[in-house]
């Protein structure tokens, strides 16, 4: 601006000029002012705005572990449905085969009852593998073996020790079930149920079953062309002397039932 002034020449140019130098400063200043404010109050709005948006983040943290109760009965929401659900009322076990030996048994099984019914008691997961043991033999000396398939844990057996006991023999497309019955595992070794007497050319079978600690079911199954059947049923009880002396006999299924119901009688 001087050297505008001196290019000028004169003592009027340069008040001139002075006089503009003053005005511009305070123009300057009158801007400065408001501007300076303008932007102390955007960081404030911001610094608010940020205060709030972490606040509604921890309000909605904490409104995950707020209880069940809370929530709006006329709320329907499927994800919070489901989880509900699964809380009160659990889906059931996951049962899952991955040995490819027992995948074709485990998935005829699972069209059997009585195997239905037995794991139905159970809510935890397992494989069948630690589910099952299955032994191969020939029933019907044709060269191809059958399958003799017993349960092996909880899932599929009884408090005194009865399993879900199964036969099968191979058919052109998946196994076919020729009994569905149930074994006392202590017993006997998967393969000793096995007689040597046949019917209609398959070996009988003798399967034995607990109804006490003392009284022991003797179960004979016979091939009748089909599937095999129950034949005859005898248990093994104990019998007590005049000075309490323990043996045992065998005694028909039917007596053993009669004997039940006197028992029950007599408590009455």
């Amino acid at each position: 601006m001087l050297r505008a002034c001196k290019r000028l020449g004169g003592p009027d140019t340069i008040m001139f000029s002075k006089e503009n130098d003053i005005i511009m400063k305070i123009k300057a200043e009158d801007f400065a002012g408001p501007l300076l404010g303008f932007a102390t109050l955007a960081v404030g709005v911001g610094f608010v705005a940020a205060i709030a948006y972490l606040a509604s983040l921890f309000t909605a943290g904490a409104s995950i572990v707020q209880p069940a109760a809370a929530a709006k009965p006329e709320t329907h929401d499927f994800f919070s449905a489901a989880k509900v659900a699964t809380i009160e009322e659990p889906q059931g076990q996951e049962l899952s085969c991955y040995d490819l030996h027992l995948l074709p048994v485990w998935n005829a099984l699972k069209n059997d009852d009585e195997f239905s019914e037995r794991v139905g008691h159970s809510n935890d997961s397992a494989n069948c593998s630690d589910m099952l043991e299955v032994e191969r033999v020939d029933l019907n000396r044709d060269g191809r073996k059958e399958l003799l398939v017993r349960g092996k844990n909880f899932h599929l057996c009884g408090a005194t020790g009865n399993c879900g006991f199964w036969v099968f023999e191979e058919g052109r497309t998946r196994p076919r079930m020729l009994l569905s019955a149930s074994d006392y595992v202590d017993v006997a070794e998967l393969g000793q149920q096995v007689l040597r007497s046949q019917t209609h050319g398959y070996a009988d079978l003798l399967l034995k079953g607990h109804f006490s600690a003392a009284e022991t079911g003797h179960y004979t199954y016979k091939f009748d062309g089909q599937k095999y059947i129950q034949t005859k049923c005898m248990y093994e009880v104990p019998k007590y002397d005049r000075s309490n002396e323990v043996s045992w006999e065998m005694i028909t299924c039917e007596e053993f039932d009669r004997r039940i119901e006197r028992e029950i009688e007599r408590e009455k």
